[in-house]
Parts: C-alpha cells; structure tokens; sequence
C-alpha cells in the first residue's frame, strides 16, 4: 500500500549501508528470512513465505524459468553445472537468504 502511495524506498526497507557495522553477519539469514520475528514493526519487508511444514519458500524457484528473468539466469549458471543445480539452488530460501547477506557485505567493502 505504501508503495501505491507513493512512498519511496527509504519507507519500505532499512538502509543497509550501515550492516557491517550494526549487524551481526551470521544472522542476517534469519533476519532476512523473517524480519518480522526479529524485529517486530520493521520496515524489512518479508520476501520469503513459509510453507505449510513450517518452512521457507523461496519466491525465486517459480520465476527463474520466466522469459524477463533469461538474462540474470544466464548470468546465474556461470557459477552452477547444471540448471537443475540452479533451481535447487535458488529454491533454498536459507541459500538465497546467505547469498543475499554475502552481496550486502560484499557491496560494502567496495
């Protein structure tokens, strides 16, 4: 809803340029799985769903076969084997919460 309003991206997510400092880097996962649970009222919006046995669902693993997605999956299987690698990979809500962690901190040292 704020999104429709207009809001811009500072009201939708925490600024991350200060991560390395404030936060803890092993559990940015978590944080990032359910930001919710760790900080209740955040502005860390929850990208990821939990399944019906409790666990995560990554939103990536139905979209990565979508035709405006074909540049960034073949930017992705540089780095995996196989496509069925690729999608175990990105449907592992742990692993792309770890991934997008190591891209905030990676992004900070430069």
């Amino acid at each position: 809803a704020a999104a429709a309003a207009g809001a811009g991206s500072a009201h939708l997510a925490p600024s991350l340029l200060l991560a390395g400092e404030r936060l803890r880097h092993d559990w940015v996962p978590d944080w990032i799985l359910d930001p919710q649970s760790w900080i209740p009222g955040t502005r860390m919006p929850a990208n990821f769903q939990r399944g019906p046995d409790g666990t995560y669902r990554s939103p990536l693993a139905g979209v990565i076969d979508a035709p405006m997605w074909s540049a960034q999956k073949r930017q992705l299987m540089r780095e995996f084997s196989s496509e069925e690698e690729l999608r175990e990979y990105v449907g592992d809500a742990r692993k792309v919460a770890a991934a997008l962690r190591d891209h905030i901190w990676w992004n900070l040292e430069r």
